[in-house]
């Protein structure tokens, strides 16, 4: 056994007769607690509990019971306490009190007068507001008469259609079977492009050739994997020099060409 360990074993006894806690043991020896758990049940001790600063029959809590119980007496005793005891009440119910009022707020949020008064805030002319008002009134009359059993349900909003680009961001009305036909033809499209504008000498790499056509170097890498498979170009595993970059990196080379290297790749 360590010096240290004996210290420990040695401490925790003699405070665990003293009737300290767990926690405050690991206090005062400023180790674990498990570890102060573990000499316990090593040495078979029994600790002391832990004692809060105010526990429940703390002299505050008793007070405040004592304040509060006089609160409600007086209510029924004494007219003129019925304020005190109202406040001691709602002291109480602080929290329910919070929470029914977020409820409310909510609620008050999604009535029809609440709608109105937040479209309202964006009219800049007396005409603008007019048609808002106007047009509020028509639609809660629509959804009265549906209530009532007299007309169908209003017809649902029609979606907003938003791109980005051609490819990436189609018209959500088509289908998939549509949109990877379209995406196909865009990439043979893009790699003739490609083909087109390369140099018939040496080889590029993909991050050479991305800037040719300004597309992404992984879109033009698949552009360039197309038309190798295809024949259309030569394909090298080389060393190349890389900007940003200490070493020299292995990258594919592509080109119109045959390239000669000294390297064997399967």
């Amino acid at each position: 056994m360590t010096p240290v360990a004996a210290y420990n074993r040695k401490h925790v006894k003699i405070l665990a007769k003293e009737g300290l806690s767990q926690k405050e043991i690991a206090d005062k020896l400023k180790i674990a607690t498990s570890t102060v758990h573990r000499i316990k049940h090593e040495l078979g001790l029994t600790l002391g509990r832990k004692r809060n600063e105010y526990g429940p029959r703390h002299e505050i809590y008793r007070e405040a019971r004592k304040d509060l119980q006089e609160a409600r007496q007086g209510l029924h005793n004494n007219p003129d306490g019925a304020i005190d005891a109202e406040e001691a009440k709602f002291a109480t119910e602080i929290t329910g009190a919070e929470l029914a009022a977020r409820f409310n707020e909510i609620r008050n949020s999604r009535s029809p007068e609440a709608r109105l008064k937040a479209n309202l805030q964006f009219a800049t002319t007396r005409h603008e507001r007019n048609e808002i008002i106007y047009g509020h009134v028509l639609m809660e009359f629509e959804k009265l008469q549906h209530k009532l059993g007299k007309r169908g349900p209003l017809p649902p909003k029609e979606r907003k259609e938003t791109y980005t680009s051609e490819v990436s961001s189609p018209k959500p009305s088509l289908s998939a079977r549509v949109l990877a036909a379209k995406r196909k033809e865009y990439g043979a499209k893009q790699g003739l492009k490609l083909l087109r504008l390369m140099p018939s000498h040496d080889g590029y790499t993909a991050a050479e050739l991305a800037l040719l056509i300004d597309e992404s170097v992984q879109r033009v890498s698949n552009y360039l994997d197309r038309l190798f498979n295809e024949g259309s170009l030569y394909r090298v595993r080389m060393l190349v020099t890389i900007k940003d970059k200490t070493k020299r990196q292995w990258r594919w080379v592509y080109s119109k060409s045959p390239i000669e290297t000294n390297y064997k790749w399967d």
